[in-house]
């Protein structure tokens, strides 16, 4: 079955919003950890920053254009 839905709170911002929805349980109050949701405000931008700083790489555009790869 799983776990119930967590809703979000409106008093937090997205990343202790996010923490809140993933660890929080039903009937017992979950105060998140604020070095926790700074932690993740920096993973989920550099998450998002990822594709841009890939593309831009020398090395991911042979894969892309489907070279054929040394030493087989």
């Amino acid at each position: 079955m799983g776990q119930p839905v967590i809703y979000p709170r409106n008093e937090l911002d997205y990343s202790a919003n996010f923490l809140h929805m993933c660890f929080a349980v039903p009937r017992e109050e979950y105060e998140v950890d604020p070095v926790l949701a700074r932690a993740m405000d920096r993973i989920f931008i550099l998450h998002a920053d990822m594709p841009a700083s890939r593309r831009e790489s020398p090395a991911c555009g042979g894969l892309r254009m489907g070279a054929p790869m040394r030493g087989r």
